[in-house]
C-alpha cells in the first residue's frame, strides 16, 4: 500500500541554477506524494514551478535575499516573516514533511523547527560544498535537528561528514535529468571547426579566466579552429570585468565571445546540440548539470578533477578529465591529443550518452527519494 505524503518544498532562491533544474525535472510528473513549493517571488523562478506544480506553488516577498554576514538585522526579519508563511502553508496543507532544496534552505528548516514546531519532519538537500563558512558553522551546531541529508555526490556528502553531520542520516542520490535527444552518431569525424563552451555563472569560483588561457593556446597549438562561447549570468561584476578584459586581449585565429545569460529551454534547443565540446574548470562543483546535459546530447566534456565530476566522468572513456593542478598549456595538450582521433572522440560520445541513461536517470532519482519519503527512512 503506498503512503501519500504531503511535502512542502523550499526552494529561498533569487537565481535559477542547477539545484533549480534539476528540482524542476524531479517534480514534472511526479504524482507519488503530494509536492508543494514556496519559493521567492522572482518572476521566472515562479513561472518554472508553476510549469510543474500549477498552483501548488506560493512566492514570497521575503523568501530571498538572505545575507547572514552583510546585513543580519534585514535578513533575521524577511526569516521570521518566511517562518510565519510556512507555518500558515503547514497548517492549511497538513504539510508532513518539509524538503529544503539547498544549503540556504536548511537554515530556515532548523529555525522552524526550534521556534515553531520541533516535531516536523525535515529533509535538507545540499546542493553545494559548503563554501561559505557560515554555512559549515551552522551544520556544525544544528545539523540535529534535520532528520535527514540527501548529497547529490559522495564529494558532497564527505563535506557533510567533516561538518559533523551523522554519516547515518545522509543518503547520496545522483541528480537525475530528463532526456529525450537521440544520438548522433560520427558527429566528430573530419571536423575543422570545434565549438568549445563555458556554460557556468561568472565568477571566480567558476574560473572562466582557464578556459579563455587554454581557448587561446589551443589556437596557437593546433590546425583545427577553435571558436569559444561562454555563457552564464553575472554573479560577480569584477569577474565579469577581468572575462572582458581577457577576451579583449585575445589574439588567436578563433572565436571568443560572451553570449550573456540564455534561458534554460533555449540551452536545450539551440546550444547543447551545437556543442562540440563542453569545458568545465570550476575551482568547486558538486555534481554540475551542465555536464549531465551535454552529456545526455552525446558531447565531450574536458572538466577538471574536482569534487563530484570523477563520480561522473570517467577519464578516456566517457569523457576528459584534467588534473586539479594542471596548466593552461596541459590542460590544451590532452584536448589535442583526445581530438587527434575520431573514431575514439565518438567512442567517449556515445559513453557519455549511455551512462547518462544508466547512471543519472531523472526516474531513479524520483524512485529513490520518494521511496525515502513514503518510508519514513529519518
Amino acid at each position: 500500500m503506498n503512503v501519500v505524503k504531503n511535502v512542502l518544498i523550499i526552494s529561498a532562491t533569487d537565481t535559477i541554477g542547477g539545484a533549480e533544474i534539476v528540482l524542476y525535472d524531479f517534480l514534472k510528473e511526479n504524482r507519488f506524494h503530494n509536492f508543494y513549493i514556496l519559493t521567492s517571488n522572482n518572476k521566472m523562478i515562479e513561472k518554472g514551478y508553476k510549469d510543474v506544480l500549477g498552483d501548488k506553488v506560493f512566492c514570497s516577498k521575503v523568501l530571498s535575499g538572505y545575507n547572514f554576514k552583510g546585513n543580519p538585522i534585514l535578513t533575521f526579519y524577511r526569516l521570521i516573516f518566511a517562518l510565519l508563511e510556512i507555518k500558515k502553508i503547514v497548517k492549511e496543507f497538513s504539510i508532513d514533511i518539509l524538503y529544503g532544496n539547498n544549503t540556504k534552505d536548511f537554515v530556515i528548516l532548523v529555525f522552524y523547527k526550534i521556534f515553531i514546531d520541533p516535531k516536523i519532519k525535515t529533509v535538507a538537500h545540499i546542493h553545494d560544498m559548503l563554501t561559505e563558512k557560515i554555512h559549515r558553522v551552522f551544520l556544525h551546531n544544528f545539523a540535529s535537528k534535520i532528520d535527514l541529508f540527501i548529497t547529490p555526490s559522495k564529494a558532497c556528502a564527505e563535506k557533510l561528514i567533516g561538518a559533523d553531520v551523522d554519516k547515518t542520516k545522509i543518503k547520496c542520490i545522483y541528480n537525475g535529468i530528463q532526456y529525450s535527444t537521440k544520438y548522433i552518431r560520427n558527429y566528430y569525424d573530419k571536423k575543422h571547426i570545434i565549438n568549445i563552451f563555458f556554460i557556468g555563472s561568472i565568477c571566480r569560483l567558476k574560473r572562466p579566466d582557464i578556459f579563455i588561457d587554454v581557448l587561446n593556446i589551443l589556437n596557437e597549438l593546433s590546425s583545427i579552429t577553435f571558436n569559444g562561447y561562454i555563457i552564464g549570468p553575472v554573479l560577480e561584476k569584477s569577474c565579469f570585468e577581468e572575462t572582458e578584459k581577457k577576451i579583449k586581449c585575445a589574439k588567436n585565429k578563433g572565436i571568443i565571445k560572451y553570449l550573456g545569460s540564455i534561458p534554460h529551454k533555449k540551452l536545450l534547443s539551440d546550444i547543447y546540440p551545437n556543442i562540440d565540446i563542453l569545458f568545465l574548470s570550476s575551482d568547486k562543483d558538486t555534481l554540475p548539470t551542465v555536464i549531465l546535459e551535454a552529456m545526455s546530447f552525446g558531447k565531450v566534456v574536458v572538466a577538471r578533477n574536482v569534487d563530484g565530476v570523477p563520480e561522473m566522468i570517467s577519464d578516456g572513456i566517457d569523457g576528459i578529465i584534467f588534473k586539479y593542478t594542471a596548466t593552461p598549456n596541459e590542460i590544451a595538450e590532452k584536448i589535442l591529443f583526445y581530438i587527434a582521433d575520431n573514431d575514439f572522440l565518438n567512442d567517449i560520445s556515445y559513453a557519455a550518452y549511455l551512462k547518462i541513461r544508466e547512471k543519472f536517470s531523472n526516474n531513479i532519482k524520483k524512485e529513490k527519494i520518494n521511496w525515502l519519503i513514503e518510508n519514513n527512512c529519518f
